[in-house]
């Protein structure tokens, strides 16, 4: 039996897919098994995986969502442990090995994440260094019982996640909610995280392959489903905080929310939801001062991002489809 069970889930995916494959067989940690769930896909991925039979297994099913897609591949595991892959990401050869060695080391701990570069068509070097210098701080503190900072924001990437398979089968944990489109990452690493200990390890094992998708398609359900998942996990803060973490949450929600428009040049729209911020959440100045820029057009618009690129950064959400 093998000790790692790797899920790969994809749709329309092929272009994509044997680069994702080939960095797990590439691992040096041996000890693994290869699932690639086919979730109804109308490219040529049958195709791209012709050569790859005897290393997989390939399953395929009628289009359904990716946390269906995830979850097939959960119960068709084999292995103690489950490792995720997006079709478009890439593992570094290391990866599964520094982190069974943090499980071996810690038996206590269900998960164990990893660092991860942000990378794409449309991505410079400097844009990764930035954004890397920004994020690798802050997701050093996501290790222990980080139930709450997790709450706060969820800087587990999916493909960066190695779970022990155990925890799928506590009914208080589960699977991931088939239900949501968005964010079901996030809402099942909340609920191991209320139950378990978390590990991480502090290098740059993923490469994560960032798409700069259509704005108007799908940041409005993005918000939603993080406003939704917030929300259910929140009742689990102790009464007296709870409050407070509710009202620093939707402030910061609200405010990217109009952020991302705002980025995107959409300056109505940004203005839309920066007024929400403002009347909904606790005063927010940023808030304030990002809204009255959208009055003004382009030229100030440009000065901001100018500024903004120079110094301290909003962090910006990963879109999905």
């Amino acid at each position: 039996m093998p000790k790692v069970s790797v899920v790969i889930p994809s749709y329309n995916a092929a272009g994509y897919l044997p680069e994702a494959i080939d960095s797990v067989l590439a691992q040096t940690f041996k000890d693994y098994e290869v699932i690639v769930v086919d979730d109804g896909s109308t490219d040529n991925t049958r195709e791209a995986l012709a050569t790859y039979q005897d290393k997989i297994r390939y399953i395929c099913q009628e289009n359904a969502g990716p946390s269906p897609a995830k979850n097939k591949g959960i119960r068709e595991a084999k292995g103690k442990f489950v490792a995720f892959l997006d079709a478009d990401d890439i593992w570094l050869p290391e990866k599964l090995a520094f982190q069974m060695e943090i499980f071996e080391k810690n038996p206590e701990i269900a998960l164990v994440h990893a660092n991860v570069i942000r990378f794409g068509e449309d991505w410079t070097e400097s844009d990764e260094a930035q954004w890397q210098e920004r994020i690798a701080e802050p997701r050093r503190k996501f290790t222990g019982y980080i139930f709450k900072p997790l709450l706060m924001d969820n800087l587990i990437c999916t493909s960066a996640a190695v779970i022990k398979r155990s925890c799928f089968d506590d009914r208080d944990i589960g699977f991931f909610d088939k239900d949501l489109v968005r964010s079901e990452d996030h809402d099942l690493w909340l609920r191991i995280a209320r139950k378990h200990k978390i590990g991480y390890v502090d290098r740059l094992l993923v490469r994560h392959r960032e798409h700069k998708a259509s704005l108007s398609v799908n940041v409005d359900a993005f918000f939603e489903a993080k406003f939704l998942v917030f929300n259910r996990h929140a009742k689990y803060l102790a009464p007296d905080e709870r409050d407070k973490i509710i009202k620093e949450k939707w402030r910061w929600l609200y405010f990217t929310h109009g952020y991302e428009y705002f980025e995107a040049g959409d300056l109505k729209g940004a203005r839309k939801r920066f007024l929400t911020a403002i009347k909904e959440g606790p005063f927010n100045p940023k808030a304030v001062i990002y809204y009255l820029a959208t009055f003004f057009g382009s030229p100030l618009v440009t000065i901001i991002k100018k500024i903004r690129n120079s110094g301290c950064q909003v962090q910006r959400f990963t879109v999905h489809g």
